[in-house]
């Protein structure tokens, strides 16, 4: 590897890290050059001559070349320090290559996963193989919260943190929530930080995502959230019995029209929902009149994001009318 002699400043170990940050926030860090240890000492590159700094011979940083350029992938996702990647059929000969490529490109990634198939089956999950690393339980962060979750056990997507903060600016101060399949509570916390209810209450199938989902409110202190483990269409009713909400979201797009006679169920009257659903535009109205049928008066719809080359995730907001 090529040296080549540059301007270096030398600091203890133990001050190296609050030099480098402070050399990084001046703009003064030759991020070109490797920094290199030397006994308890390390040499830091910089640019141009600084109080202190000395010529000395550095190796100039290998460029990973991106993996677009080297494999045609151009985006994947990052869940705290794991990443998973759709490769197309005719790559999956270098899917392990392609893991340690992004590993090389993001150090800190601790292991990378290459998606089998769609998220399906009642717990929506994944299914992924480990191509490079080790590991599969992470928490990611976001907007100053924590979310801890194993990627091959639960359903997260990163993707969705814009649309979890929107969702705040929909609820009214002293609102009782209810969050149909809730998973590991993104949404619930979401509400709880962000906005003022009274109280959220999160209804999620997946005993591993109830499980992190209960420490996830602690890990994010939003003690109005309330867990509950069971099927949406057999807990419903039973607290039908003793409160209403004044919202419902249902944040399945695939899967949350057959539960709009739930949603009306535990609304109080005049109760507002906020459903996700995924349509063509060419069938978007007929979907609409589903919500008609069961009682509901759709006030806006929202075109989110596109999730398949025929099909939008729409956000339906509408309101209990009987």
């Amino acid at each position: 590897m090529l040296c080549l002699a540059v301007h270096a400043v030398k600091v203890k170990k133990t001050e190296a890290q609050k030099t480098l940050n402070r050399l990084k926030a001046e703009g003064r860090y030759d991020s070109s050059r490797e920094i290199m240890k030397e006994g308890d000492f390390v040499w830091i590159p910089v640019k141009g001559r600084l109080p202190g700094s000395v010529e000395k011979q550095l190796k100039a940083k290998e460029r990973t070349p991106s993996l677009g350029s080297a494999y045609g992938i151009h985006s994947f996702d990052i869940v705290g320090d794991i990443s998973i990647v759709f490769i197309p059929d005719k790559q999956r000969a270098f899917k392990q290559a392609i893991g340690r490529h992004i590993m090389k490109l993001h150090p800190h990634i601790k292991a990378v996963y290459m998606e089998v198939a769609a998220a399906s089956g009642d717990f929506r999950l994944q299914e992924l193989e480990l191509i490079a690393g080790r590991g599969s339980e992470t928490v990611h962060k976001e907007n100053g919260l924590k979310f801890k979750l194993d990627v091959t056990k639960v359903f997260f997507s990163p993707r969705q943190l814009t649309e979890r903060m929107k969702l705040t600016e929909f609820v009214d101060d002293g609102d009782e929530v209810c969050v149909f399949f809730s998973g590991i509570a993104p949404i619930p916390i979401y509400l709880s930080r962000f906005s003022k209810p009274k109280k959220i209450v999160g209804i999620e199938l997946n005993p591993d995502s109830h499980r992190y989902a209960t420490e996830n409110v602690r890990l994010n202190r939003a003690w109005n959230v309330e867990l509950i483990n069971g099927d949406v269409r057999k807990v419903v009713p039973r607290l039908a019995e003793g409160r209403r909400f004044d919202l419902v979201v249902m944040p399945l797009p695939k899967g949350a029209l057959p539960f709009l006679e739930t949603a009306g169920q535990a609304l109080k009257k005049g109760g507002r929902a906020i459903v996700y659903v995924a349509s063509s535009p060419d069938s978007l109205e007929s979907k609409l009149d589903i919500f008609r049928g069961q009682g509901f008066e759709v006030e806006t719809v929202r075109k989110e994001l596109q999730i398949s080359p025929k099909e939008w995730r729409y956000a339906v907001h509408a309101r209990k009318a009987r």
